[in-house]
C-alpha cells in the first residue's frame, strides 16, 4: 500500500514540476548549454617553465 501511495505522489509531483516549468517559459535549448550537460572535450595542458616537476597532465594544470 505504501508503494502505491509513493508512486501516486511521485507522478503527481513530477507533473506539477513540468507544468511549473512551462508556465515560467524555460528556454530548454539554453538550459542544455549548462556546463553539467555539455560533453567534456580534450583540453591541452598549459605550458610551464619547470616541466620536470610534473608527473602528468593534471600536475601541469595545478602548477599553472
Amino acid at each position: 500500500m505504501r508503494s502505491i501511495v509513493l508512486l501516486l505522489f511521485l507522478f503527481t509531483f513530477n507533473g506539477s514540476l513540468e507544468l511549473n516549468a512551462n508556465e515560467h517559459g524555460i528556454n530548454w535549448e539554453e538550459a542544455r548549454q549548462f556546463w553539467a550537460f555539455v560533453s567534456p572535450s580534450k583540453v591541452d595542458p598549459p605550458e610551464i617553465d619547470d616541466r620536470e616537476w610534473s608527473r602528468g597532465d593534471i600536475d601541469l594544470f595545478v602548477l599553472s
